[in-house]
């Protein structure tokens, strides 16, 4: 490759890209053996990686918009191969931020694998050169993560239209990619942040949409629950609330807008009933990426209403219509998912006043059944009869002998959910133990009383 460049002969092989997948192939295999480290350090291993990785990153952009996968996936694993061997770092950075370029304005689709293979490549150059103080890294990191905030809603789009389990493992690696340049948005530029924000909000607009949308037999409950998450990761991040000192406002939704969004989306009562089961799937032996594991949609929504809650104080005023989806999938028990209702209950009276009387505040089952026979209150006595009607006596008698004497009347802040809490939302992630894929707990004695 190296006597190539200076015969003419050779040099229109070389142009067309004929040896790239013979070059990137010597990279990995070099890289694959035991004794790597003492190749690596003699000088005509480092000559050759060099002439190698310049001549891949000046066909990069030809073998993203080729039509071979398997020549392009090998070229993006050498380069990256090189990179993680930090060799080629500043090189490969001012590529991508040319093809970020290119690709925003370009009008050519490239495939949803392909944008996450060049997203774990710009993953590979960010880590060491945010270590670095001599390099700046902020315009790919910033670029890249305006990419991904395009190419995500076409996924949940490809997603939900498509029937491959594949489409939902990319989603997830989407989801992952998004997390990892989103938990470094200290690092971005504030001006191209302001002024490409539209990609942001519609970004949180469509996850949003997606993440409280019914689940069917191919989308899974760890999906939606994680569209939801990626919410409330991106109100954190730029919360006045962050302890970064290098806050910075990612788009021009605030939180009382998201929760708006959210009461008035058609499935917010489904959402909230949350009759979707937790699924791991695997694709061609593959697993789904971590971010989305064991993630339910009724948990995340709740988890995300009651950050708005908490961080937006002009959340003052809640629909009747949003009560009574919430009061009826309330059970008034110990449960995880009942004490994220009352946390949220408690944030709403905080800022308002309930929009109804004590002697109306129904809830579960009850709630439903009152509501749909039209009962209304005319401040009688016999208001108070639905309250005695639904007494169970054994779950009375499981109240007496496991009283939460702990507990107290004012719910406290869910750390890891609630603003107010003292760990970052980005940095936790909800226990549940004891629930059960409808976000109930799993033993009946701790969850009925």
């Amino acid at each position: 490759l190296i006597n190539a460049e200076s015969n003419s002969e050779m040099m229109p092989i070389l142009d067309c890209g004929y040896l790239d997948p013979i070059a990137a192939t010597y990279v990995l295999q070099v890289f694959s053996q035991k004794n790597a480290e003492s190749i690596k350090a003699t000088s005509g291993f480092a000559n050759a990686a060099e002439h190698i990785g310049k001549r891949l990153l000046s066909r990069l952009l030809a073998h993203i918009e080729g039509d071979d996968d398997n020549v392009t996936d090998l070229v993006l694993e050498a380069i990256q191969t090189l990179c993680l061997n930090k060799l080629m770092l500043l090189e490969t950075s001012n590529k991508l931020v040319e093809l970020m370029d290119h690709l925003r304005n370009s009008r050519k689709n490239i495939s949803i694998d392909r944008e996450i293979r060049i997203f774990d490549l710009t993953s590979c150059v960010i880590s060491p050169l945010l270590s670095s103080e001599l390099l700046d890294s902020s315009t790919l990191l910033t670029k890249t993560f305006l990419r991904i905030c395009a190419v995500f809603p076409k996924c949940l789009i490809r997603m939900k239209r498509s029937r491959h389990d594949t489409l939902e493992y990319s989603t997830t690696q989407l989801m992952y990619s998004f997390s990892f340049f989103l938990l470094r948005s200290e690092y971005f530029d504030k001006s191209m942040i302001n002024e490409l924000s539209t990609a942001v909000d519609n970004s949180i607009v469509f996850c949003l949409k997606y993440g409280m949308m019914e689940p069917d037999n191919v989308t899974s409950c760890s999906i939606l629950g994680g569209c939801l998450k990626m919410v409330r990761l991106m109100l954190s991040q730029s919360s006045p609330r962050n302890s970064s000192e290098h806050r910075i406002s990612l788009g021009n939704m605030s939180p009382a807008h998201v929760h708006a969004l959210i009461v008035s989306h058609s499935s917010f009562r489904s959402a909230l009933v949350g009759r979707c089961t937790v699924t791991e799937k695997k694709v061609d032996g593959l697993a789904g990426s971590k971010f989305c594991e064991g993630l339910t949609q009724r948990i995340e929504l709740l988890s995300l209403m009651i950050y708005c809650a908490s961080l937006d104080v002009e959340i003052t005023t809640t629909s009747k219509k949003a009560w009574d989806a919430l009061l009826s999938v309330f059970n008034a028990s110990t449960s995880p998912c009942d004490k994220l209702i009352r946390r949220l209950l408690f944030l709403y009276e905080k800022h308002t006043s309930f929009p109804v009387q004590m002697n109306e505040l129904r809830w579960g089952q009850t709630n439903v059944k009152y509501s749909s026979d039209n009962v209304s209150s005319n401040g009688t006595s016999h208001d108070w009869d639905w309250f005695v009607d639904s007494i169970d006596l054994g779950r009375v008698r499981s109240t007496l002998s496991q009283f939460p004497v702990s507990d107290t009347l004012k719910p406290i802040s869910l750390v890891g959910i609630d603003s107010c809490g003292k760990i970052p939302v980005h940095s936790i992630h909800l226990s549940l133990d004891n629930e059960d894929d409808y976000g109930n707990g799993s033993d009946n004695e701790s969850r009925d009383y």
